[in-house]
């Protein structure tokens, strides 16, 4: 709680405005279809996102993790990357305000979608390194 406190008052004082703009927390409110069977709701998802340089993590936030790419449209944080056998992509679309993730199985095949709007918060910021 001191963390996002701090986060906030520094980005109403002392970080310039284009820095504060580039760190910002979503809360996605996600549906999820599991072998392109019934969607059903999976609850909220907070990502925690750094824009400038191009991290982000989620819900607790045990490991930050590179986002691929930022575009004026996208913010792309999985662009085909894979677990050893399932694929991942996922990204936020800025336009609509929406998150969609595709899990494909190992022969292409969609095993799970997740999608849902977002809304933006203060930017709660990373864990502090231990090192």
């Amino acid at each position: 709680m001191i963390v996002r406190a701090l986060a906030v008052v520094l980005c109403a004082v002392v970080i310039p405005a284009t820095a504060c703009a580039d760190q910002f927390d979503l809360v996605c409110s996600l549906v999820t279809s599991v072998h392109g069977g019934r969607a059903a709701p999976s609850g909220d998802v907070h990502f925690r996102l750094d824009t400038s340089r191009n991290y982000f993590c989620v819900n607790d936030c045990n490991d930050v993790i590179a986002i691929q790419a930022v575009t004026p449209d996208k913010i792309i944080t999985s662009n085909g990357s894979t677990d050893g056998f399932y694929v991942y992509s996922a990204y936020f679309d800025r336009a609509d305000g929406t998150y969609h993730l595709t899990k494909l199985g190992p022969r292409g095949a969609p095993i799970l979608q997740s999608d849902g709007p977002c809304r933006k918060e203060p930017f709660s910021g990373f864990p502090a390194a231990k090192f």
